[in-house]
């Protein structure tokens, strides 16, 4: 459309908001990082400093997939200044839904492939010579998505973990593994 003219213009940005354990869903999180702030505070403001943009909520737009959907969905609704439309493409939602299976998955994949661990998990990813996403992708993304919903405390960058691994039982919201608070 842009190339047949069939639209205005528009400055179109891809932000890099990736974290070590996968995608930032662009939130604030003791475990993560700040990302929501960064992409709201400081690449908002980079672009509107150094491109011919409408500096204005109005004529700002955010759009993302899967993680980044959700993303995309919930920054506009907590930074309604920043941002006044926004598109989610799949965005993950229903977390009951959409993550629970994934539990079980990971605690068995936990338990088969990395001696019930994911610090020997961890060690397993950095052995690799590829990143296997049926071995690795799983048990990552519920990792990840920890570290951003329920960081721990009391260990800086790590998670609450919403099931136990042992078992794959869910965590009562009192243990502090819910994902239901996000920072």
């Amino acid at each position: 459309m842009f190339a047949a003219g069939e639209c205005p213009d528009a400055i179109v940005v891809f932000v890099d908001a990736w974290t070590s354990y996968g995608g930032s869903q662009y939130l604030n999180s003791a475990g993560t990082g700040r990302y929501q702030d960064y992409l709201c505070d400081e690449v908002v403001a980079f672009v509107d400093d150094r491109y011919p943009a409408a500096a204005d909520r109005d004529r700002r737009g955010i759009a993302g997939k899967s993680s980044g959907g959700y993303g995309a969905m919930v920054v506009p609704m907590m930074r309604p200044d920043v941002f006044g439309a926004f598109a989610s493409h799949a965005g993950d939602a229903l977390f009951e839904c959409s993550y629970l299976p994934d539990f079980r998955q990971t605690a068995r994949k936990l338990r088969d492939e990395f001696a019930g661990s994911f610090e020997v998990f961890f060690e397993r990813l950095a052995e690799a010579d590829r990143f296997d996403m049926d071995r690795f992708g799983t048990p990552l993304m519920i990792y990840g998505c920890a570290a951003c919903f329920s960081p721990d405390p009391d260990r800086p960058g790590k998670p609450l973990l919403p099931f136990e691994i042992s078992t794959g039982r869910l965590v009562d919201e009192s243990g502090g593994g819910g994902w239901t608070s996000i920072r």
